[in-house]
């Protein structure tokens, strides 16, 4: 009986979660797919009608563009940034790095909404606003990433490190013959993370973008409302489905290693 509850909650759970796709897709690759969710429509037909109006328009090619400079820049600069520093955190013997962690701890703790203002005043003041520079910038040093990375390391065995030592391997040497290997499962984990948090947001960019070359496609999607003769539903989800897809691809390539990451990262 238990068992059966269990199945029953878990079909319920995957039909909210599935909900808003179905929706999204039978409104995108019909023709009258809204009408028929409504139930102003008996049957709908597969068209590529509103995927078509979305390619076609250069406008959101541009949104689509910078959206994968922004999110793949930015994880190369938390990338080259945060796993020197994990790593340093937990292996090297460094004056104040336990008052440097302790910081790291502390912006944890901020929400990346609070540092909105002072984050414009000095993207403003560098003269980088409208630029995807502005956008990338302020997320490359990720304490999130730091904390990861140095939990990671933390695992290496020291007899490891200080056999590694003795034949002459320098710091940086350890990091990358040693380290990284170890680490690959978690970057893959933190790689998924990043990219999708970067390729689906909306504050920063509303704030830095001012003209069409720095917008993003969250920011694209705005051009598919209208206040006045209502919101084109079919090219909105087009352009939604066009948005979640590159999302649904990097996943399925990187599931075993992000599950296998997270994993990691559980049991330590």
């Amino acid at each position: 009986m238990a068992g059966t509850l269990a199945t029953i909650a878990k079909l319920l759970l995957l039909g909210l979660v599935a909900l808003p796709f179905m929706v999204m897709l039978t409104v995108a690759l019909t023709d009258s797919g809204l009408m028929l969710l409504l139930g102003g429509a008996s049957q709908a037909e597969l068209t590529l009608t509103h995927l078509g109006h979305v390619l076609r328009d250069g406008a959101y090619l541009t949104y689509f563009i910078n959206s994968s400079i922004v999110a793949g820049g930015t994880l190369l600069g938390q990338l080259l940034v945060s796993v020197p520093a994990g790593f340093a955190l937990a292996r090297l013997r460094l004056p104040g790095r336990g008052l440097f962690f302790a910081a790291v701890l502390a912006a944890l703790v901020v929400p990346h909404e609070v540092l909105a203002l002072p984050l414009f005043v000095g993207m403003s003041s560098l003269g980088l606003m409208d630029t995807l520079v502005a956008l990338i910038l302020p997320s490359i040093a990720s304490p999130f990433a730091i904390f990861l990375f140095r939990q990671v390391f933390l695992t290496l065995p020291q007899d490891l490190l200080d056999a590694a030592a003795i034949d002459g391997i320098g710091s940086f040497g350890m990091l990358t013959r040693i380290g990284l290997p170890v680490a690959a499962s978690a970057i893959a984990a933190f790689a998924v993370i990043s990219l999708s948090a970067h390729w689906n947001d909306l504050l920063w960019p509303l704030i830095v973008s001012q003209t069409e070359a720095s917008r993003t496609v969250p920011l694209g999607l705005i051009n598919y409302r209208n206040e006045e003769s209502g919101d084109d539903y079919g090219p909105l989800m087009a352009a939604c489905l066009l948005m979640v897809a590159p999302l649904l691809i990097m996943f399925l390539a990187l599931q075993r290693h992000f599950v296998r990451g997270l994993t990691f990262l559980g049991l330590k």
